[in-house]
């Protein structure tokens, strides 16, 4: 029933965008004699409300997670309100004889396609902030600001409920002070457990496949405060298809700390 009623929401906030845009644009193109104009443009809006949610259902467009937004749900929402514009447009215009102004339809569809799309972009964001709320407490720093720690935080930053990415710390001089998907390296090992204390991190994230032993030790030593966890990624060789993702990573284990070997 919940779900029901969240679609039957999203339906009606559509229609309701879908009209507004068009009035919107009967007052940016006509001004103050607006409303003589709405007279002529009244069957348009019932051919955009029907013919939107015609494609919506073949498209199935309620039944995306809006909270999880892409770049490919925005271009449906795009190709939804572009039919629904053109067949309402074509039908009027052949079986009735009606013209309208190109300026009204292409501010129509640019209304329409801001407000649906806006609407959803404004969902994933209070999602994503409401998740965040939530989880609230998890400040995370990665270890390493190589190849491994882009793919790791560009992740957690897409998925603010995996917590907050305050930056990284890297040993590579040439890339301390940088930005990496505008999160800053804050500076080196040595210096982590000042940058642990400022940025009140609770959570270490090692992203260096490579790093044998000795190297994921020497990086445990340098972190005083014990109430911090830490977590790496596996071994190099224990990623057998390379692939590296938030799901691969995993508590230090004996094995990190004594059985793996340079490579």
């Amino acid at each position: 029933m919940k779900k029901f009623f969240r679609k039957f929401y999203w339906v009606v906030l559509d229609l309701l965008f879908i009209n507004f845009a068009l009035i919107f644009s009967l007052i940016l193109g006509f001004g103050k004699g607006w409303s003589t104009y709405f007279y002529v443009y009244r069957e348009l809006f019932f051919c955009l409300s029907i013919s939107f949610l015609l494609f919506a259902l073949i498209f199935k467009l309620y039944k995306r997670v809006w909270r999880y937004l892409s770049i490919s749900d925005l271009f449906l929402i795009a190709e939804v309100v572009t039919a629904g514009m053109f067949v309402s447009v074509l039908y009027l215009n052949g079986m009735k004889g009606m013209v309208f102004l190109p300026t009204i339809i292409a501010l129509t569809w640019f209304f329409s396609l801001s407000l649906i799309a806006g609407s959803r972009l404004v969902w994933r964001l209070y999602c994503g902030g409401k998740a965040a709320f939530k989880k609230g407490k998890e400040r995370i720093l990665i270890v390493g600001a190589g190849d491994a720690g882009e793919v790791i935080s560009r992740e957690i930053i897409r998925k603010p409920d995996l917590g907050k990415l305050v930056g990284f710390v890297d040993d590579n001089k040439e890339k301390i002070g940088k930005r990496i998907h505008n999160r800053k390296v804050w500076g080196n090992i040595k210096e982590i457990n000042d940058i642990l204390e400022k940025e009140q991190v609770n959570t270490v994230i090692i992203t260096i496949p490579t790093a044998s032993g000795k190297e994921i030790r020497r990086i445990i030593d340098h972190i005083k405060n014990k109430r911090v966890k830490v977590r790496t990624l596996p071994a190099l060789d224990e990623l057998v298809d390379g692939r590296v993702s938030v799901s691969r990573i995993r508590q230090v284990s004996i094995e990190d700390l004594l059985g793996r070997k340079s490579v």
